[in-house]
């Protein structure tokens, strides 16, 4: 019995219906148990990362703590250093008082041994403030003080690094675990629809094609014809395109994750706004602007952290950024924490677009150190450049790094002469090798020096200085350089010469005076005590003198004793001296004769002999009057001469000079 097309197609149509129905029924509950594991999984991730993002903020800001407290005992140290070392007591004063407000700032006051050790340092501050020079017992409490402060600070900024890696690593790898069964969740529901398609192509959607194809078919008296390699080829199109979106997926989730974990350990602030409003900001954000959660600064309108100078370029800026797309100039700024503090930033901004409308991501960073710093570079540059002192750094190995103005001034020498030159460039060679040897081994043991000192100039020509060096160390207590200020005192050392010159000689002949006659006697007699060679004092007066200056006048009388000053001079050695104390009178005192006395005494009398001799000889004096023509005097003069003979004497200088001391006669019998 043939069965008609229509009865056919019904039966094969309930069948389909009824199988269809109980396989969606079953693959609706597996997707809804695997939707419900991963929702389970996205909650339980969402809380650990929330749980981060809070271990993260935590651990940046007791690292941020940790820093703060170790800067501060390293500012405690330094600012100690100027307390003990402080050339004024001004210096001493600010110094101390910044040591006051370091040791009671808020940051040691929760650390039981940080605030003990300020302590300590405060108070042995206090109580050596005013000493110029400290007892050895206070240096060796400064040095462990300081190394218990190095130490500290040490220990508490290596903790301050490490603080919270380890949960960090164990949060991450919770994370990790959690991504991957995440990951699995949806890689078995993608396979299970993947699967649910095929199967119902397969069992539904094909048998039903062909159910209706074999209907027409036998409506018309055709033979079926199978279609199985056409479905095989459009299930693995379907596979291959689900596939790939999966992979894609998965690239999107890693490349976020990625930028989420650069957003949230960023040590540079990151804000994400919006129509004059943050959207998200990041833990060093929340820092910088001095939030106490992510919520109070998503609360408060960006123009309240910026500075009403720089609403308009802030405007600006986004302005260009959108127009042209890319990230503006990164520029310094000044914005506003949230208890009113105003601070410098170094801001760049950069327009992106989130869901579909317009943004700004822009990167924070705090530079009020950094401008600090160099307001106090630019003073100190401004004091090195105008100093009325020559100024010279040089390295450790003694090569000038920079010079000033007044250095080229002083020397002569331009800064590009002198830069990568030794500073010996400058020696004189008039101090020995063991003048420096002293003044190197002061620098190395006291770390500095300070002296007069002979230099030459770029010309050649010899200048006296007074010199200061100052040796630089690292925080490692290492040789860094030196540091140089001297002031060209050669006027003072000509003034000073000049003193000593009228003060010691006679200005009229250049001849030692009185005062410098009694100097070199006391020297020349403690030297006849030690080495029991004898010495002669010999006392001389010019006949004749009055009246060759009553008849030409002082000036032609002046000539007369210029000339006998240098006919002494040339009848005695280099060891003896001859010496004017006044009008015609003459002092000539004779060093080392024989130890003998009778030996002594004929090299005494045979020098006056030479000096009687050399002075009895015709004089030709040169008279010069204004007006007149210059005509030439022939004077002829002789001497009057006592000698004292001096070997281990009882007597001082001051008795033999006395005119009342009795002379010895000489070989003609003068006295």
């Amino acid at each position: 019995m043939r069965v008609g097309p229509h009865v056919i197609s019904i039966r094969q149509n309930s069948k389909v219906r009824s199988a269809n129905a109980r396989f969606l029924q079953l693959a609706a509950a597996l997707v809804l148990i695997v939707i419900l594991m991963a929702v389970w999984l996205v909650r339980d991730h969402t809380v650990l990362l929330a749980d981060m993002h809070k271990l993260q903020t935590e651990t940046l800001s007791n690292t941020i703590t940790n820093q703060k407290v170790a800067r501060n005992l390293d500012e405690l140290r330094r600012q100690g250093e100027r307390v003990l070392f402080a050339a004024t007591p001004e210096e001493r004063s600010q110094a101390l008082l910044v040591v006051q407000l370091v040791a009671s700032s808020s940051a040691f006051v929760t650390d039981v041994q940080v605030s003990a050790l300020a302590g300590d340092t405060e108070r042995f501050l206090k109580a050596n403030e005013a000493n110029s020079r400290l007892s050895e017992s206070a240096r060796t409490e400064w040095r462990e003080l300081t190394q218990r402060l190095s130490l500290l600070a040490s220990d508490i900024s290596f903790k301050g690094l490490n603080l919270g890696t380890a949960d960090l690593k164990e949060m991450q790898t919770l994370v990790s675990l959690n991504q991957m069964k995440l990951l699995a969740a949806l890689l078995v529901l993608t396979f299970l629809m993947l699967g649910t398609l095929f199967l119902i192509r397969r069992d539904f959607i094909d048998p039903l094609r062909r159910i209706h194809t074999a209907i027409d078919q036998i409506d018309k008296d055709t033979e079926p014809q199978s279609a199985a390699h056409s479905d095989i080829v459009e299930i693995q199109a379907i596979e291959s395109s689900i596939g790939a979106q999966c992979l894609a997926q998965m690239s999107l989730r890693e490349s976020e994750a990625r930028f989420r974990t650069v957003f949230e350990m960023s040590l540079d602030g990151i804000v994400l706004h919006r129509d004059g409003k943050f959207l998200y900001v990041n833990p060093a954000a929340i820092a910088i602007f001095g939030a106490r959660s992510e919520q109070e600064l998503l609360d408060t309108p960006v123009l309240a952290v910026i500075h009403p100078d720089f609403h308009n370029i802030v405007a600006q800026r986004m302005k260009a950024s959108t127009e042209q797309g890319i990230a503006a100039t990164r520029l310094e700024e000044k914005y506003i924490k949230l208890d009113g503090t105003v601070f410098d930033v170094e801001v760049q901004v950069q327009s992106i677009v989130l869901s579909g409308r317009l943004a700004f991501l822009a990167t924070v960073r705090d530079i009020t150190e950094r401008k600090q710093s160099e307001a106090k570079l630019r003073i100190a540059a401004s004091v090195f450049s105008h100093a009325r002192e020559g100024i010279s750094i040089t390295d450790a190995g003694g090569s000038i790094i920079d010079v000033n103005e007044s250095f080229s001034r002083i020397t002569g020498y331009d800064r590009a002469e002198v830069l990568g030159q030794n500073s010996s460039i400058l020696k004189s060679g008039r101090q020995d090798a063991s003048f420096y040897a002293a003044m190197w081994s002061d620098l190395i043991a006291k770390g500095f020096w300070t002296g007069e000192i002979w230099n030459r100039r770029k010309d050649g020509q010899f200048y006296a200085e007074q010199l200061a060096i100052q040796a630089l160390r690292d925080p490692q207590d290492a040789h860094q350089g030196y540091v140089a200020l001297f002031t060209d005192i050669s006027e003072r050392k000509a003034l000073e010469a000049q003193m000593h010159q009228m003060a010691y000689f006679d200005a009229l002949t250049g001849l030692p005076n009185r005062r410098m006659l009694a100097d070199r006697l006391g020297q020349a007699m403690a030297a006849s005590k030690r080495s029991g060679l004898d010495g002669a004092l010999m006392f001389l007066d010019l006949d004749n003198f009055k009246p060759l200056n009553d008849a030409y006048g002082h000036e032609v009388g002046d000539l007369l004793l210029i000339e006998v000053a240098r006919r002494l001079t040339e009848c005695l050695r280099e060891v003896d001296t001859v010496a004017r104390f006044g009008g015609d009178e003459f002092v000539v005192m004779l060093s080392e004769l024989d130890a003998d006395k009778v030996q002594s005494t004929e090299q005494a009398a045979g020098v006056a002999e030479k000096i009687r001799a050399s002075v009895a000889e015709p004089y030709f004096l040169n008279v010069t009057h204004p007006g007149q023509e210059s005509r030439v005097v022939e004077h002829r003069c002789s001497t009057s001469m006592g000698v004292v003979l001096f070997v281990n004497h009882e007597s001082n200088p001051a008795d033999i000079m006395n005119p009342n001391f009795p002379l010895a006669p000489t070989s003609n019998g003068s006295h």
